[in-house]
């Protein structure tokens, strides 16, 4: 087993400084990966499933008509994907020939059918993945295609979660699969360019300050990218987050596609870096991004009044 962990100075994380770092939650992780008899059922504890494997079963038939319609391929491999569910004491249903899964691992592979729809091989591909859950995401990629790296970056109890849960299934899913602090991020290494950068919701849900950090180490220095963009009102406002990541992106290759299943109605995910003509849908929320352009004080004086003016309608 080579699991590369990077150390260096580090920097403080705020507590609240994303959705899921709440405390309780970190805390759970690292308590699942010191605690064998915890780490057998972590993926059904109450505590887990309120950031991560609360899907249900109807969303995983979803997930399944998806794949079907658009990656029956990524199906023929499903008695791999479903080797997923052996660790970790998930919740499973039977999906009729498909057999028994998890809903959130039929949400990693349909994760996987959108990646390769607009990025069809990953083969020799050094990939970084900020937020990583358990790392279901990456065991699953490295099931279909032989990645030169994998580079997965989380607060530190979440990364000791991962570790013992790769490790689970042998070295092939842990001598290329590099584990990044993200309180070492800031101050570590020299950071090299990745061929693509992942992130579900993780990246999205950080406060301003912490996506700063992301932008100039990470996702400036990552060639692609695939977002799963989740509109949180601690978070930068999407307007001024599309236009930061554009500008350290110079080119058009620069969009969105609509996510499928669809996790929540304001989702939309955002990919750069493309050379195929899958991604036709402009950036959205134009008006606000020109008025960013503008002037950013612009931008959060026209959303203050939208909120005062919100607030008076609802008295009335």
């Amino acid at each position: 087993m080579s699991f590369n962990n990077f150390s260096d100075n580090s920097i403080d994380i705020n507590v609240g400084s994303s959705a899921s770092d709440n405390g309780e939650y970190p805390d759970f992780c690292g308590r699942a990966a010191r605690d064998k008899s915890l780490f057998l059922k972590f993926r059904s504890h109450p505590i887990y499933k309120q950031v991560l494997e609360h899907f249900t079963k109807d969303f995983g038939l979803e997930c399944l008509d998806f794949l079907e319609s658009t990656s029956p391929f990524l199906l023929e491999n499903l008695n791999t994907y479903k080797n997923n569910d052996l660790v970790g004491g998930a919740d499973t249903y039977k999906f009729g020939k498909y057999g028994i899964l998890s809903p959130s691992t039929l949400r990693y592979i349909a994760n996987l059918a959108q990646i390769t729809q607009v990025f069809p091989d990953l083969t020799d591909m050094n990939i970084v993945e900020i937020g990583c859950g358990y790392g279901g995401l990456c065991k699953i990629i490295q099931d279909s295609f032989g990645v030169k790296s994998y580079t997965i970056i989380d607060l530190p109890q979440v990364l000791e979660l991962t570790e013992v849960y790769l490790a689970s299934f042998g070295d092939k899913y842990t001598n290329k699969t590099n584990l990044l602090d993200f309180d070492k991020l800031d101050k570590t290494i020299p950071i090299k360019v990745f061929d693509l950068c992942i992130s579900n919701c993780a990246f999205t849900e950080c406060i301003p300050s912490i996506q700063d950090i992301y932008l100039k180490k990470i996702i400036k220095n990552s060639n692609k990218g695939f977002i799963i963009y989740n509109l949180r009102l601690e978070s930068y406002h999407p307007a001024v987050l599309l236009e930061k990541i554009k500008y350290l992106h110079n080119t058009k290759n620069i969009g969105v596609i609509q996510e499928k299943p669809l996790t929540c109605k304001t989702n939309f995910i955002l990919v750069w870096g493309y050379n195929n003509g899958i991604v036709t849908d402009m950036l959205p929320f134009l008006g606000q991004r020109i008025l960013y352009r503008i002037s950013p004080s612009l931008l959060k004086i026209t959303k203050q009044v939208k909120r005062i003016l919100k607030a008076n309608l609802k008295k009335n």
